[in-house]
């Protein structure tokens, strides 16, 4: 009797608590911000670190209301306080150290004229006196002045990390191991109504970097993936909006960690391209103010559950197929009703599903009843479980079965106008075609070209076409020269030498002749067909070959030159299917594809053209693409389905045609190409180059460079790559905001890296060169030191 067990269902509503705005770390709301005062005198930079250290700022201060309500909860007890504004020059040249903007829209200084921000760069609010609620100028070395801190408000949570309305979760908060893969972590994170973090601000970096100063980790992984440096994805679906730095030492790698320690070539706080294959420490991300009810436990041994057939349920519960965990009966028809309070969603989760494929299947509506729109419909077996949540407060489950089905007395027979030859359905077509379309015809019929395993079938055969045709294609590739190399398109092998063959020689073959056809006297020859279309090579993966990661395919690819295989036209998507149609133990292929559920990017850095829609059915924290060969349960043939980036795949490359491939191609250390930035003012963090880097730079091509970070801050700068024309080509970097500041050091020549931290906010870099030009120059990039 066929063992079906059908499901352990739980369901998960996620509810949106009343959410209560709060301050955290003993600061105090102050209209929409979060401040506190600190009384002891100090340095502007040592004040602008230790907010740093609350992933805050000095306060800063946006209009009249804000201006008059910082005397007042400051009080009489202090004179003065600094405020986060630095001025690099003019009233326009006066920004916030939270990023917010400069004081065009609002200003209280006592004086307008622009010789007093060039003299003193920092500010001060006074709070008493005459002058109080009037900003000064100040000296930003020498001045001690008391100082009040200003982070976002967010939302009451029980969460220990809580920080601008989001909860931050490390991966030491769950029962998992805290070292696993992207997929795994994703999973873990979705299971607790987040997913992994995702940065979007300076002190979102300076908070998840104060957690693990405690701690031994070199870096972790965080909810981006990436084609190779070009275009980046949230994993959450949030915009990539922070102009973060991202390097790379893994050409092949398609994840993003974050450095938490510097180490070598890595930066700490710089995000880098890494392997998904790599199991690593993580953090994740949810809103903050949510009760995130019925986190699913690690998989234990399954208790009794109560069936619910037919029932209705509210907000968490369980429910089963009947007599689960023991096997269903046939003709079962059961519908469970869920629900849960007010507007709040759900969250179904399905696991141990196992049914007859094709034959039982479980419908879930977006609704209270079979009118909602269908949602998912399984069948078959499904290791992992499956998630879904509502867009409403309701959901329809529907459980049926089949009655058994009577087998009558068969009599054997072929469809579709084919013979009955031997045991076989053959049917000829006459037409002279390609082997590639006459493998597609057959394909419409659900079969193959012709096989022939001994002479009585070659006999029977060749009987067959009679005199219609001079010579047919037979469903037999060549791999090598070897006839033992040889293989049938059924998917059965050539087997020994021994077996029958019928090559009209008994030597080598040639290795460009890999399609074979036989001639009505039943003789087999060879004929070229590679897999070359629309001005590209295809390369797929061998099937007897074991299947591996995402990494490591993108790695055998760049071996050949190519990459994951693209698609960009229905054409080109039905030229790969007609490929595997005779591989009939490949269900699925990887490809050069990566997803955050919402956006895609292939990995070969082509765009997304090709309008065909990714399904999300049973891995909602999946981040690579794999593209279905056959239909099976939900799958449907063509479609394609986002998959864990852990799981092992059988792959295809494809690389451009009419190339030649030598030895295995260099990547540059940094994928992205950098902009030049040639004579612009620059914020921290932030990434320039010389002109046309990395192609050569143009003759008489001199340009300056102005680096500057907010407030008291310091800056880190990285010169990668340097390849100048001796010293008439120079780079100069001078520890201020200009060639009057003292410099520190001309480069030139060849110099793989070169780094340099600042004493000042500022940073002023100048590249000169003569009218001689065959090199590359530099990339450079550039970061807030707190």
């Amino acid at each position: 009797m066929w063992r079906h067990v059908f499901l352990l269902l739980a369901l998960i509503p996620y509810i949106q608590a009343t959410q209560t705005i709060t301050c955290t770390n003993g600061f105090t709301l102050v209209g929409n911000k979060c401040l506190k005062l600190f009384t002891t005198p100090t340095s502007r930079r040592n004040a602008s670190k230790t907010c740093a250290e609350y992933a805050g700022n000095l306060v800063s201060i946006q209009n009249q209301e804000e201006n008059d309500a910082l005397a007042s909860f400051v009080g009489d007890g202090v004179r003065s306080v600094w405020l986060g504004l630095y001025c690099f020059g003019g009233v326009t040249g006066c920004l916030w150290d939270d990023a917010s903007g400069s004081i065009e829209g609002f200003t209280s200084f006592v004086y307008d004229s622009n010789d007093a921000y060039n003299i003193y760069k920092c500010s001060i609010y006074k709070v008493t006196g005459s002058w109080s609620k009037k900003w000064f100028c100040a000296d930003c070395n020498y001045d001690l002045r008391s100082f009040v801190c200003q982070i976002p408000t967010t939302y009451e949570d029980d969460c220990a990390l809580n920080f601008n309305g989001n909860c931050y979760l490390p991966s030491e908060n769950f029962f998992s191991s805290q070292v696993i893969g992207i997929d795994s972590a994703r999973q873990w994170c979705l299971n607790n109504c987040g997913d992994l973090v995702s940065i979007h601000s300076a002190n979102e970096l300076r908070l998840i970097q104060n957690y693990y100063k405690s701690k031994d980790h070199e870096s972790i992984l965080v909810g981006a993936v990436t084609n190779s440096g070009k275009s980046f994805l949230w994993t959450d679906g949030s915009a990539w909006d922070y102009s973060s730095v991202v390097g790379s030492g893994q050409p092949t790698g398609t994840c993003v960690k974050l450095a938490l320690k510097t180490s070598g070539s890595r930066v700490q706080g710089r995000l880098y391209v890494s392997k998904c294959e790599e199991s690593n420490y993580y953090m994740c991300k949810r809103p903050a103010g949510i009760s995130c009810v019925g986190e699913p436990a690690p998989s234990v041994e399954t208790s009794l559950i109560t069936p619910n057939c037919n029932g209705s349920l509210m907000n968490s519960g369980s429910f089963s197929s009947p007599n689960y965990p023991k096997s269903y009966s046939n003709g079962e028809n059961c519908t469970y009703g869920l629900g849960t309070l007010g507007a709040d969603r759900i969250r179904v989760t399905l696991s141990n599903i196992v049914l007859k494929d094709q034959k039982d299947y479980i419908r879930i509506y977006d609704g209270d009843s079979v009118e909602s729109p269908l949602a998912m419909t399984l069948t078959g077996r499904h290791s992992e479980p499956v998630y879904i949540e509502s867009s409403t407060n309701r959901v329809f489950v529907t459980f049926n079965t089949l009655l058994p089905f009577i087998q009558s007395t068969r009599n054997i027979t072929c469809t579709n106008d084919f013979t009955l030859v031997g045991n076989k359905c053959l049917r000829l077509f006459t037409t002279p075609t390609s082997r590639h379309n006459a493998s597609k015809k057959c394909s419409e019929y659900a079969g193959n070209l012709v096989t022939i395993k001994s002479k009585e079938e070659n006999t029977l055969i060749n009987d067959f076409v009679g005199n219609a045709t001079k010579t047919f294609w037979i469903g037999l590739y060549i791999f090598g020269n070897e006839q033992i190399q040889a293989a049938w398109d059924s998917g059965s092998e050539w087997g020994e030498m021994s077996d029958y063959d019928n090559f009209v020689t008994a030597s080598k073959m040639s290795q460009n002749y890999k399609c074979v056809y036989e001639r009505s006297i039943g003789i087999f020859a060879g004929h070229d067909c590679p897999l070359n279309f629309n001005g590209s090579c295809y390369l797929p993966f061998p099937s007897h070959c074991q299947p591996i990661g995402i990494d490591s395919t993108r790695g055998e690819c760049h071996e050949g030159c190519g990459e994951l295989v693209s698609i960009h036209s229905a054409n080109e998507i039905r030229f790969i299917q007609n490929y595997y149609e005779t591989e009939q133990d490949i269900d699925s292929i990887l490809l050069g594809a990566l997803s955050n559920s919402e956006k895609y990017l292939w990995t070969d850095k082509s765009p997304w053209d090709y309008d065909i829609p990714v399904t999300l059915l049973f891995v909602p924290y999946g981040a690579c693409v794999e593209l279905a060969l056959k239909t099976r349960g939900c799958r449907v043939k063509g479609g394609l389905y986002v998959t864990p980036c852990e799981t092992k795949h059988h792959f295809m490359c494809k690389r451009k045609a009419g190339i030649t491939c030598g030895d295995r191609p260099t990547y540059p250390i940094i994928n992205v190409d950098p902009p030049s930035n040639c004579n612009e003012f620059l914020l921290s963090p932030g990434v320039f180059a010389s002109p046309n880097y990395p192609k050569t730079y143009p003759s008489d091509s001199n340009c300056t460079y102005r680096l500057a970070t907010f407030g008291a801050h310091r800056i880190r700068l990285t010169f990668w790559n340097i390849i100048t024309n001796g010293p008439e080509d120079s780079i100069q970097i001078y520890d201020g905001e200009s060639e009057e500041s003292p410099l520190v050091v001309t480069l030139s020549g060849v110099q793989k890296e070169y780094e340099f931290e600042s004493s000042s906010n500022t940073v002023f870099v100048t590249f000169k060169n003569g009218n001689n030009s065959e090199a590359t120059g530099f990339e450079a990039t550039f970061k807030t030191l707190i």
